[in-house]
């Protein structure tokens, strides 16, 4: 799997991986300060190779915090609500908005 920054957006990963795969979500490192919060939305989208337009193929708000729900060894796991399934050779990017 390859990845790289997309630098249209403030925070944003590329990813292409080698053969098909799903995912059901990704793993954020949370502030270590117990007043720190970030919030937002991690969204998954996919470039088209016809025109360049992304489509969204799944999204999911949240709270991180060192504290919150569903953070396991300093990793906030936003989870999608169903797997997602990411062709080969495909450009795809995340995105926390």
């Amino acid at each position: 799997m390859n990845w790289g920054y997309f630098k249209a957006y403030d925070d944003g990963v590329t990813i292409t991986a080698s053969k098909p795969i799903q995912i059901e979500g990704i793993g954020l490192y949370v502030p270590t300060e117990l007043n720190r919060v970030i919030s937002g939305t991690v969204s998954l989208e996919m470039e088209s190779k016809d025109d360049g337009k992304t489509s969204k193929l799944a999204s999911v708000a949240g709270y991180m915090a060192a504290t919150s729900p569903g953070v396991v060894n300093k990793i906030y796991q936003a989870m999608f609500e169903a797997p997602v399934s990411l062709q080969a050779e495909i450009t795809y990017t995340i995105h926390l908005n």
